[in-house]
């Protein structure tokens, strides 16, 4: 009898292979890119190339080299064509989501590795946004002692920061709309940027095998990750219908050059309010996997699995690698569980192992984790 094996992985799986794909040295990278774009676009303070290459090395000594010679290669007579547009455009058009998550970050408030930690800002934002009051002309003429946010082109990248840090906002119906219509666009270049990013360190070359992942014979993969480190590094020929990204993949656009990848935060409404308030549905992840087809092979995967068990009796092994099991893919998370005759979940160290049970309460309910835990769960430590 032969298992079908699954294998999960998050971001922790790209980590253990010294990939750079924290949230933090993707804002580092962004940081030294627009360190070069304004010397580069003020010629009146343009430094030569030994220069900017003294001040990124020694600004930016804790990210990676290959990022850092990446951008100061770029530093040359051919910068103004040859630069990426999707990184330019962040800074050409003052992108605010840049600034806000830069500003959390100077301030300590965005910390740590887990891209959890940013889409738990962007469902701030949202959350804000969603109960911020609208209300008409006519009727706004009428109240007293209330904040107006009217949009300003000149501190355009201001306009999130300063809406997050007012302790209450009043719109007027038309400002709300393009206030709402300017964060969606930035959060699309954002999310561009994210993707040019992620494709450049997609081929970086990795000398390290995880020896828990070599010793499993994967069939199918589910994947949180933009990246397609798995196939890259252990079965290159693994065919297209076997590995699901459920958040995209690097690399991949729309019809109009849009990047694929989703980047944005689980439903922020209540069940009475989720239909009728769609003023931030570009925001949801939901949307997002929809609009960009990101599809739910998983699924067809957990089906697969179980009708070959009615038919043969395989048992389905899953494997979780590198993934926080967080509530905010608590779905997915719970279908492949229930799906899985055993299950075996690395941790990285003892602090990990405690938050993968403490998200797991989450996710499953206390009383099922109880259960699962004894009869098809296992936790195994990662082997270096």
């Amino acid at each position: 009898m032969i298992d079908t094996n699954i294998l999960v992985i998050g971001n922790g799986f790209d980590l253990a292979h010294g990939l750079p794909t924290r949230y933090m040295d993707f804002m580092d990278y962004l940081s030294m890119a627009k360190t070069l774009y304004k010397n580069k676009t003020d010629p009146s303070a343009r430094p030569n190339q030994t220069t900017i290459e003294g001040y990124i090395n020694s600004q930016y000594t804790d990210v990676d080299t290959t990022l850092r010679n990446n951008l100061i290669g770029k530093y040359d007579r051919k910068w103004i064509n040859s630069f990426p547009r999707q990184l330019s455009r962040v800074f050409a058009e003052k992108n605010c989501w840049y600034k806000y998550f830069d500003y959390l970050i100077y301030k300590k408030q965005l910390k740590g590795v887990n891209w959890i930690d940013f889409e738990a800002e962007i469902s701030k934002v949202v959350q804000k946004i969603e109960h911020s009051p609208v209300v008409e002309e006519d009727r706004f003429k009428s109240m007293t002692n209330v904040q107006l946010y009217q949009i300003d082109r000149g501190v355009h990248e201001e306009i999130l920061l300063n809406f997050m840090n007012a302790i209450t906002y009043t719109f007027k119906t038309n400002e709300f709309n393009s206030f709402v219509a300017q964060l969606e666009k930035d959060l699309s270049d954002f999310i561009n940027a994210l993707d040019y990013y992620i494709a450049f360190i997609d081929g970086f070359s990795v000398e390290k095998r995880v020896t828990d992942i070599q010793e499993i014979d994967v069939d199918k993969v589910i994947s949180f990750n933009y990246t397609d480190t798995y196939r890259r590094l252990y079965y290159p020929d693994m065919p297209d219908e076997r590995i699901h990204f459920i958040h995209g993949k690097a690399n991949r656009t729309l019809g109009d050059s849009a990047s694929k990848l989703v980047l944005g935060t689980n439903d922020t409404l209540s069940n009475q309010e989720k239909d009728s308030n769609i003023s931030c549905l570009k925001f949801k992840k939901y949307f997002q996997r929809i609009y960009k087809r990101t599809g739910n092979d998983y699924k067809r995967f957990l089906k697969d699995a179980l009708e070959r068990k009615k038919v043969s009796g395989e048992s389905t092994q899953s494997y979780f690698f590198g993934h926080s099991l967080a509530a905010t893919d608590g779905d997915v998370i719970r279908r492949v569980i229930e799906a899985s005759d055993h299950v075996v979940i690395f941790y990285h160290d003892d602090m990990q192992h405690r938050e993968a049970i403490t998200n797991l309460v989450t996710v499953l309910g206390r009383d099922k984790l109880i259960e699962y835990a004894e009869e098809r769960i296992e936790f195994c430590k990662q082997r270096e």
